[in-house]
């Protein structure tokens, strides 16, 4: 062979393989990497218009068409907001489908069988076919997500079981108070929440001071809500440790008998007089235990999953693929707005 017909060979080969990998990145779809496992760009827009519709479902009345470009903290759309904890439901239930294994957790032939029923059904919903259609999902992709869920599902409830159920009434205790609260902030004309000046709480205070002396004088807490325009804060059940007012006003609660008035407490609310009304309402005795074991077991769940994660690092910004994720664009109305 010579020199001539080797290099124009040589240079074939190399305008085949750049047109190969060019191919190759064209239909690269992975959207992101994490601890082995690759998720696509389309499994990963079926969990965002998912959130799409159901945040849209819920919200879309309240803040109307420009309601995927409202801000919800400084520079980030709710758009972007819902993208991201898609993103991150997304690496939790890898996380744990990744550990199914070791714990020996499968899914058993009915569960597979309930599986293929339900992902159906979601193709087959109004809803399902509009999701699968915009992100380009097929039949495999929907149950490989409900797969992925009921896996992660099992093996969460697996860890939950190493929570401890053994819950005393004393730790379940519910108090039940009425409660006048002087609030000492407000909703600027950014409709942002602020303190209010000095002179402003010092009015506060006043109308607190006169709303506990009439209350020691007997006046129906009711009334001195409705009187000073505070009856959306009257009521409050609350736990040890879990009242509205902070560890302070719980402390000034826990002096009194029922029917005992505080003196104006200063509380991260506002100013605040209340009345206990009885020291141990037994009508909220078992869903407090219900709270109380649900907290457990998310506890117990996030040491875990903390542990299953400590060694590795998963950043959104470096990790997600910008050029992909970026296509994902949330139009209002395209999943809820129903067809003619």
């Amino acid at each position: 062979m010579n020199k001539k017909l080797a290099a124009i060979i040589a240079a074939f080969l190399l305008l085949v393989a750049a047109c190969c990998a060019g191919v190759f990145v064209m239909l690269d779809q992975t959207l992101l990497k994490y601890d082995g496992a690759k998720v696509s760009i389309t499994e990963a827009e079926v969990y965002a218009r998912i959130q799409e519709y159901t945040l849209e479902s819920e919200y879309g009345s309240y803040f109307g068409e420009k309601m995927w470009q409202t801000n919800v903290e400084d520079g980030v759309s709710l758009e972007d907001a819902t993208k991201k904890e898609a993103i991150e439901t997304i690496v939790a239930i890898k996380v744990l489908v990744s550990h199914a294994e070791e714990l020996g957790i499968y899914l058993d032939e009915t569960e597979k069988s309930a599986i293929d029923s339900n992902a159906e059904s979601f193709a087959d919903s109004d809803v399902g076919k509009k999701i699968m259609e915009i992100s380009g999902a097929d039949i495999g992709t929907i149950k490989a997500i409900y797969e992925d869920n009921a896996l992660a599902d099992k093996v969460k409830n697996e860890l939950y079981k190493k929570a401890d159920t053994k819950i005393s009434d004393k730790e379940a205790t519910v108090k039940s108070v009425y409660k006048l609260v002087f609030s000492t902030k407000k909703i600027d004309a950014n409709g942002e929440e602020v303190e209010l000046s000095d002179q402003e709480k010092e009015k506060q205070k006043a109308k607190a001071t006169k709303a506990y002396k009439q209350a020691k004088a007997g006046a129906d807490f009711t009334f001195l809500a409705k009187q000073y325009d505070v009856l959306d804060t009257l009521e409050e059940n609350y736990g040890t440790g879990r009242a509205v007012c902070g560890k302070e006003f719980e402390e000034a609660v826990d002096k009194l008998k029922p029917g005992g008035i505080t003196k104006v407490l200063e509380t991260p609310q506002g100013y605040v007089v209340a009345m206990l009304r009885t020291a141990n309402n037994e009508q909220y005795t078992d869903s407090m235990k219900e709270t109380i074991w649900k907290e457990r077991q998310q506890a117990v769940y996030e040491e875990q999953y903390a542990q299953w994660t400590a060694d590795k690092s998963f950043d959104y910004d470096k990790n997600v693929s910008d050029r992909l994720w970026k296509k994902v664009v949330f139009n209002y109305g395209e999943l809820t707005k129903k067809d003619k």
